[in-house]
């Protein structure tokens, strides 16, 4: 699993599923169930960490597979499914004049980000990402 996670480090699952589709993500949540095997659903495999023992059971990674973001703009809400990443949500919300996703403006990728119109005049906004260089790696 190390190779699956952001940190890097982690034993094995006794089985990796990556569905690169929804009905892909459908058929393998069917076949795991019908199995009787333990299982995990991991999205990006991003802030989790997998014992160096492993996993014994089936680890289904979604991020491929889960890739949507709906915006109900009467409501004033997203939805991100699970192989978002955080930035690209972020960065889906600011641009749709979104509050609540400020926390995640230093999230490698992210370019830049404004004050939003729902947050009062004077309250506290996110602070500015560092400025990079052009060569600088995210």
């Amino acid at each position: 699993m190390s190779e699956q996670t952001t940190f890097k480090a982690g034993g094995k699952a006794d089985l990796l599923v990556v569905p690169q589709s929804y009905d892909e993500l459908k058929f393998a949540l069917q076949e795991t169930a019908a199995s009787g095997k333990d299982y995990y659903i991991l999205g990006n495999g991003s802030s989790i960490l997998v014992k160096d023992g492993g996993y014994r059971g089936v680890i289904i990674k979604t991020m491929y597979a889960l890739q949507g973001i709906s915006v109900d703009y009467e409501d004033e809400e997203m939805i991100v499914q699970s192989g978002v990443l955080l930035a690209v949500a972020a960065r889906t919300a600011a641009q749709n004049m979104l509050a609540g996703m400020e926390f995640a403006s230093g999230t490698a990728g992210w370019t830049s980000i404004s004050a939003f119109p729902s947050v009062p005049p004077g309250a506290p906004t996110a602070p500015s990402p560092p400025e990079r260089s052009e060569t600088e790696a995210w």
